[in-house]
């Protein structure tokens, strides 16, 4: 019995200590070191957020070592909540190649490159354009984390599921919609 409870005990340490802490398992991996062209771009890059007194982060999207998109923060300069730098990149390579090619390239020669780790809605547009490969120079602290863990537990908590056809009668009217 005794041995059950430090089993259960372990096992509950490890899964809230990977729901907490995942992270920071970039700590485990192996580095990538910047191009000297990388280097100078993302400087010069970050340095045109401080114009409009934006956070100076900027990214670049990296396709078999060539350059395919740029960004920087842009959420002062253009008044626009998704204005980071890492989806700027992100909507700056689909408008250099287009929906198709950009979705076309292989996965595995894929990089985004951002000054500042991103953030949980960078993340999502990172996971949603299937970028697989990103690395970062600065870290967010460890506290960042946790809090953005309690805002993910609250908003589960608090969101709702609200009765409407309404998406259903967009969707009918999209023509590359297929109902079942």
């Amino acid at each position: 019995m005794k041995k059950l409870i430090i089993i259960c005990f372990i096992s509950l340490a490890f899964i809230i200590g990977f729901l907490f802490f995942n992270t920071q398992l970039y700590y485990l991996f192996s580095r990538k070191n910047l191009t000297v062209v990388e280097k100078e771009e993302l400087f010069s890059l970050g340095k045109k957020s401080l114009l409009s007194n934006d956070v100076p982060v900027s990214a670049l999207i990296i396709y078999d070592g060539q350059i395919i998109g740029k960004g920087f923060n842009t959420v002062l300069a253009d008044s626009n909540a998704a204005g980071h730098a890492e989806i700027n990149a992100i909507t700056n390579a689909v408008k250099n190649l287009g929906w198709e090619n950009f979705f076309n390239l292989d996965r595995e020669k894929l990089l985004l490159i951002s000054t500042f780790e991103p953030c949980p809605m960078c993340i999502g547009a990172i996971q949603e354009y299937k970028i697989k490969h990103v690395n970062f120079i600065k870290e967010k602290s460890i506290g960042y984390w946790l809090k953005n863990r309690l805002g993910n537990f609250l908003y589960e908590q608090n969101k709702r599921k609200i009765s409407s056809d309404i998406q259903d009668s967009l969707f009918l009217l999209h023509p590359a919609y297929k109902s079942d």
